[in-house]
């Protein structure tokens, strides 16, 4: 069963200046768990996206699904996921923040069941449970086998759609933020596409659930860079970036003809694929206990290795000791999408290998989503709360997305501005991107899998003469050289930064 992707209409009379209590931008699932709850909470509500409509980002495209301590799973509890997360973040993690959201899961997942959330079910009619890479237990929620991603939005939209207290801004794309008095936000640029215009939103909260930064890299599972100028204004406003060096590789990106094609999730693994090099032979046995299931940045790593090794683009997803029948009820998208490759999984192999997938850095927050900016908040990928430490969790993103835009509402301004004339302090930024393609080559050689001082000196050269030939351009130079700062501040290893002493990058 597919699910059908619903698009909003836009009321092309809409007024130059708007009025809120909050601007929410973006409609991920962060961003549409903040506007219902906000709505909820009798809130007028602003709620801006770039593209035509919700279901392009990233949560829509989701496959494995979200992780949470539910209270019907007795194998499990939330100690365990707790453990669980902080070993995979490497140690780096905020134990405190840890243990606030993932509270939060069963909370959460009731939350996406009242508004319409159909997890799929197990023979006895409670939502089916899965493992991935690095979880101790099945605590896996699902939807649609391997479209949890768009089955959780969708009802989400429909619900958004249907909330009249919710104004919805298609193709509107953050371009300033305006601050007030001991610079508190009192409002926000937006500009609209469709019509070529800016809108001008006068409100006392702007919640940022923008996404990450994964988009910069060559090879990428999104290519999204919306996240990175939503960093730049944050910072241009006084909140402060943490750890942007931290990117996570997702090891099993489905690739052919040096191209990512697309996600292949890492339930693959959880329900029984094996990793096998360009010679047919198991290798992650040999690098972790938990073979295919380690961490996502080991095993990453290690099928780096086994590239170089073996000469090879890519290595293997092994799913052939599964019936075609099981591939099709429990991974429907991916099994019909390698089909229209010319892969049948159920006979062959999946070609695979690392790209950059998700970022533990970001916009420096508390668990529910504030900064150091009065009336600036941030939720989702766009945060950086440490939670996720040096390393995320398989699947605790989703969750992450619903627990902070039910918990931001909680600490919004509730004061509405009125028509404060704007330009106090306004953070704005050029919008050409003649130089992303050099900076996508730069973070993937010198910021990537592999870190090395020589790596990063070879960077800052490089970035310099970026810098000369497009000066106009600091958007994405900035986040390369705040990125390498960051790094260059963590002298060891730790998760998704890996040093070595000299940098082994693959094509």
């Amino acid at each position: 069963m597919t699910t059908s992707r619903p698009s909003f209409s836009y009321d092309a009379s809409l007024n130059t200046e708007l009025h809120g209590d909050v601007l929410v931008v973006g409609a991920g699932l962060a961003g549409l768990t903040a506007a219902l709850t906000a709505a909820e909470a009798g809130l007028k509500v602003l709620l801006a996206f770039k593209p035509k409509d919700a279901t392009e980002s990233n949560s829509a495209y989701a496959q494995g699904g979200i992780a949470a301590y539910v209270e019907w799973n007795t194998p499990d509890s939330l100690e365990q996921h707790v453990q669980d997360t902080l070993e995979a973040g490497a140690g780096y993690n905020n134990e405190i923040v840890v243990r606030q959201i993932l509270a939060e899961g069963n909370d959460a997942i009731k939350t996406l069941m009242r508004y319409g959330v159909a997890f799929d079910l197990d023979p006895e009619g409670v939502p089916a449970l899965t493992q991935e890479a690095a979880h101790s237990q099945r605590r896996i929620l699902h939807v649609n086998g391997d479209q949890t991603g768009v089955g959780i939005v969708t009802p989400l939209i429909e619900r958004v759609k249907a909330t009249k207290s919710i104004q919805i801004l298609p193709y509107h794309a953050l371009e300033a933020l305006h601050q007030g008095k001991h610079h508190a936000i009192v409002g926000a640029t937006l500009y609209d596409s469709k019509h070529a215009q800016r809108r001008y939103i006068h409100t006392s909260n702007v919640v940022l659930a923008t996404g990450g930064y994964a988009g910069l890299y060559l090879h990428a599972t999104n290519t999204a860079t919306d996240g990175v100028q939503a960093l730049f204004l944050a910072h241009q406003a006084g909140a402060t970036l943490k750890d942007l060096h931290l990117v996570q590789f997702h090891p099993t990106a489905f690739v052919t003809e040096g191209q990512v094609r697309f996600l292949a999730s890492e339930s693959l693994r959880g329900e029984g694929a094996m990793l096998v090099n360009a010679d047919g032979q198991r290798f992650m046995e040999a690098v972790h206990p938990q073979g295919e299931l380690a961490p996502r940045d080991v095993v990453a790593r290690a099928i780096a290795s086994e590239m170089l090794k073996t000469k090879h683009p890519c290595v293997y997803l092994d799913m052939r000791h599964r019936s075609q029948a099981f591939l099709e009820h429990r991974f429907p998208n991916i099994y019909r999408t390698a089909l229209r490759y010319g892969i049948d999984m159920a006979t062959d192999l999946l070609p695979v290998a690392p790209a950059a997938h998700y970022c533990m850095g970001g916009i420096d927050a508390t668990w529910q989503g504030e900064t150091a900016v009065s009336g600036l908040f941030t939720i989702g990928e766009a945060s950086c709360t440490g939670l996720h430490g040096a390393n995320r969790l398989a699947s605790n993103s989703l969750l992450e997305c619903v627990v902070m835009g039910r918990q931001v509402v909680n600490v919004l301004n509730k004061t509405l501005i009125p028509n404060t004339p704007f330009g106090f302090n306004q953070a704005k930024y050029n919008n050409s991107s003649h130089s992303l393609k050099q900076v996508k080559r730069l973070m993937w050689q010198y910021l990537g899998l592999q870190r090395s001082k020589r790596a990063y000196e070879h960077l800052h050269t490089e970035l310099q003469k970026l810098k000369n030939d497009f000066p106009d351009e600091e958007v994405f130079t900035f986040l390369v050289e705040t990125a390498v700062k960051h790094a260059e501040e963590m002298s060891y290893s730790c998760g998704s930064h890996h040093i070595i002493e000299k940098s082994l990058s693959f094509k």
